[in-house]
């Protein structure tokens, strides 16, 4: 249970990013629409921290030494 809880913690975020108003608007970040930026900065981050943790858990649990 705890797995999808954390899991499920960036993909939220990222649902949740594109209701925000000053997010998803006609205005341009480094050449980009603003949206990308958010979204490319708030899903790969998290999902990085997340695949992190779970890789230190399973390490730490007895898990597969390659």
């Amino acid at each position: 249970m705890k797995y999808w809880l954390i899991g499920s913690i960036p993909f939220i975020g990222v649902f949740l990013l594109t209701w925000l108003p000053f997010i998803n608007g006609p205005h341009l970040w480094f050449g980009m629409p603003a949206i990308f930026v958010w979204l490319t900065l708030f899903s790969t981050i998290p999902v990085t921290a997340v695949l992190i943790y779970f890789e230190k858990t399973r390490r730490d649990l007895g898990g597969d030494d390659e």
